[in-house]
């Protein structure tokens, strides 16, 4: 009993109830908690089990304080700093009853993306290097250098007097080109992030399909969801319309409840819902056709699971294969820019020389 409470009493050091799990503790405890599900405990003697852990425990104790008073679960993995996507597994399964299913699915999920972000933090890590360099470069190249080179020219009675403004302009230019683009891009991240939550979803989804390559990712995590999360709650004995009802009341994926809603109207209208989803922006085509032939064999649950485990592995596929030309891509752009700045520093030096 000691042992225990001095367990407990070092665990809660870790812990408070504003605190939000790293990536590597959310996979921990959500792969322990299946586990324990998935071998018959019931979720209060699981917790009760993963209370004892020393780095866990305390966790553990807020979960099970937050289910007796009430709160459902996946509420309660939100305020831990879970992502929507895993949170929206645990929704789900208020409906189908496999809570130890969709937390073994939502560690997957998020092992997976661990792996994904490891893989891409090593291959950005020169990248970023480089561009910190760059970016001190630059500072000294604007406020510095060209500043001397420009006073040196004045200096040259003999200097070509059409030459030298042409050359300083141009490097002008591309640096400050280069620092307005930077100062663009976290602009515009900032200013998302403060006004993302505060937009409408119809906006988000128009903002989505208007740039390509986001576009293709929320294409293909929009099917994904969709299909799987559609597919469990068929599976678990709901009726297409009570499926969509159960979706389209969540609020963990805005997206997925929007066409939801759409879908839930065009069912009421007497519409096809395999002509509703084509419509859609941010489905991939595929999903529609597959509505149009299952539901005419009756094997619409079974393709929908296999069609969302297939998109996993596509999207997996395709941003593992993304990953592996950002680094050239950023060392050519680098090496292009790296050379441009010497020219731009031995070409009025040459021009210097020339007139003495």
């Amino acid at each position: 009993m000691l042992l225990v409470l001095l367990m407990k009493i070092r665990s809660k050091n870790f812990f408070t109830r504003e605190s939000k799990l790293t990536l590597a503790d959310q996979i921990l405890l959500t792969r322990r908690l299946s586990a324990l599900l998935q071998n018959g405990y019931s979720l209060n003697k699981a917790l009760q089990l993963i209370s004892l852990d020393p780095k866990q425990g305390a966790v553990a104790e807020h979960i099970q304080k937050k289910l007796i008073k009430g709160k459902h679960i996946d509420k309660i993995f939100q305020g831990l700093g879970f992502s929507p996507i895993v949170t929206s597994y645990l929704y789900f399964s208020r409906s189908t009853g496999q809570l130890g299913d969709s937390l073994a699915n939502g560690s997957a999920l998020l092992s997976r993306l661990k792996q994904f972000q490891d893989q891409l933090k090593k291959v950005l890590q020169y990248p970023l290097l480089i561009l910190m360099f760059l970016v001190v470069l630059m500072v000294a190249l604007k406020f510095f250098l060209l500043p001397s080179l420009s006073e040196l020219y004045v200096g040259i009675q003999n200097s070509d007097p059409n030459l030298s403004p042409k050359i300083f302009a141009s490097i002008e230019f591309f640096i400050n080109l280069f620092f307005i683009t930077c100062l663009l891009i976290l602009l515009i991240s900032a200013i998302w992030s403060v006004i993302k939550s505060k937009l409408s979803t119809d906006l988000k989804i128009r903002i989505y399909a208007f740039l390509p390559l986001v576009r293709k990712i929320k294409s293909l995590e929009t099917s994904f969801l969709f299909s799987f999360h559609f597919s469990s709650l068929l599976q678990s004995g709901l009726s297409v319309k009570n499926a969509l009802q159960i979706i389209s009341e969540q609020t963990h994926l805005p997206v997925l409840k929007r066409y939801s809603v759409m879908l839930m109207r065009s069912v009421y209208a007497g519409q096809s819902l395999h002509l509703a989803v084509e419509n859609f922006p941010l489905v991939e085509k595929e999903l529609g056709l597959i509505f149009k032939r299952s539901m005419q064999d009756g094997t619409l649950e079974k393709d929908l699971n296999n069609y969302a485990h297939l998109l996993v592995e596509t999207f997996l596929e395709k941003m593992s294969k993304s990953i592996t030309y950002i680094q050239p891509m950023f060392f050519i752009l680098f090496g292009v820019i790296i050379i441009f700045v010497y020219l731009s520093i031995l070409m009025p030096m040459f021009g210097l020389i020339n007139q003495i």
